[in-house]
């Protein structure tokens, strides 16, 4: 059946495809032809692992998986691809993000990457506390695993909502899929930027709570 607009599956038949399960053009043509083969109707594609992308992104870098470095340009687009096979074969597409994943690694993001590494501005522009912070130890350091970014920091969510927005506009999506939308563990997160946070939100929950304890909401938002 033919993708259009107004095709409205009877149900969903999703396929999970995450970034380790491509590095080709012929990839994608392959899991597509696959998909159709057996019968699923949806692909879940995964374009947006540790806050770099699998599309070309004036926000974020190239992930290195396509070409071997950060920030590489593979000359081709996957997600672009994949939407142009899926459709052609009556499937829909949903792009697949991890949303509070900033980077992965034991070592910080190469200089000179373009666009910059989310982990690299944001350090730049707001220290670690955009960081989800372990009560005990502080923010999450470098490690082998995910480095998260704090539901709690207001350029952090914005940072996901600008990614949305680009991919909405600019690609024929039929959804976005979120992944990763917590924090890492039950440690997580005491950053600073939560905690004054959570204390306004005490604050102006009391009875009788004084006027001037609202503005204190400012050290968790973007500057006036």
């Amino acid at each position: 059946m033919p993708h259009t607009a107004t095709t409205v599956p009877l149900e969903g038949r999703a396929l999970w495809v995450s970034r380790f399960d491509f590095r080709t053009a012929d990839d994608i043509r392959r899991v597509v032809a696959q998909a159709a083969d057996a019968h699923f109707n949806q692909i879940w594609m995964q374009v947006r692992g540790a806050a770099a992308a699998f599309y070309p992104s004036a926000l974020e870098p190239w992930d290195e998986r396509l070409t071997g470095a950060l920030g590489g340009i593979p000359n081709w687009d996957p997600l672009g691809l994949m939407v142009q096979e899926a459709h052609r074969a009556g499937l829909e597409v949903q792009a697949w993000i991890n949303v509070y994943p900033a980077w992965q690694g034991a070592a910080p993001p190469p200089d000179g990457v373009t666009p910059t590494p989310m982990m690299v501005e944001f350090t730049r522009l707001y220290g670690d506390q955009w960081r989800q912070w372990d009560q005990a130890n502080g923010p999450m350091p470098l490690s082998d695993g995910y480095v998260y970014a704090s539901p709690g920091h207001w350029a952090v969510n914005e940072r996901v909502a600008a990614v949305v927005r680009d991919l909405l506009t600019r690609y024929y999506l039929d959804g976005i899929h979120l992944d990763h939308v917590r924090y890492a563990s039950s440690n997580y997160s005491w950053d600073p930027v939560s905690l004054a946070r959570l204390a306004t939100a005490q604050a102006l929950a009391r009875p009788h709570a004084s006027p001037g304890s609202a503005a204190r909401f400012r050290a968790g938002g973007p500057p006036a």
